[in-house]
């Protein structure tokens, strides 16, 4: 499969199901697998294996959590390998609303929407099956870890997407 490629990216099969068979076809096949989770919502389970200047991202299959993390990931990885870095759309905007979250122990990335105020507001977000919720999306925000809310009115980096 990565014989002829520099880098191979599969999407689905890398959770802890049943039928996820993404890490130790990975492992059987002479890649060494450097992780299969990371502690970020939505997607926790990547899988990231190399070998000999090969390299092979397995990503989850549901569509919002595989756009996160080729964006804040993969992408910056490819980048790095062609010899550059990359360098996100980033802007600064207030938020409109305070946003909170019960759980800290994992870094959130949040879609949100531009307001005509020039505001940014969090947009209706069920988790990582919710894809509407990015399909109107201006950018994401990130709450790290340890952080349990952002109040209204404070500044905040918006990941242009």
């Amino acid at each position: 499969m990565i014989d002829k490629k520099d880098i191979v990216i599969i999407t689905g099969g890398v959770s802890m199901g049943d039928y996820d068979y993404v890490a130790p076809v990975l492992k059987n096949s002479g890649l060494n697998v450097r992780f299969d989770s990371i502690a970020a919502q939505p997607g926790r389970p990547i899988v990231y294996a190399e070998s000999d200047k090969k390299f092979c991202f397995g990503m989850p299959g549901n569509p919002v959590s595989g756009l996160v993390l080729f964006e804040t990931i993969v992408k910056h990885f490819i980048y790095k390998v062609q010899g550059h870095d990359f360098h996100p759309i980033v802007h600064k905007f207030t938020l409109k609303k305070k946003m909170t979250r019960k759980k800290s122990s994992r870094k959130s990335y949040y879609p949100v929407e531009l307001n005509n105020d020039n505001t940014v507001s969090a947009i209706n977000y069920h988790g990582s099956a919710h894809l509407n919720a990015y399909a109107n999306a201006y950018g994401i925000i990130a709450m790290e870890r340890g952080v349990l809310e952002i109040e209204e009115g404070e500044i905040v980096d918006v990941r242009q997407i």
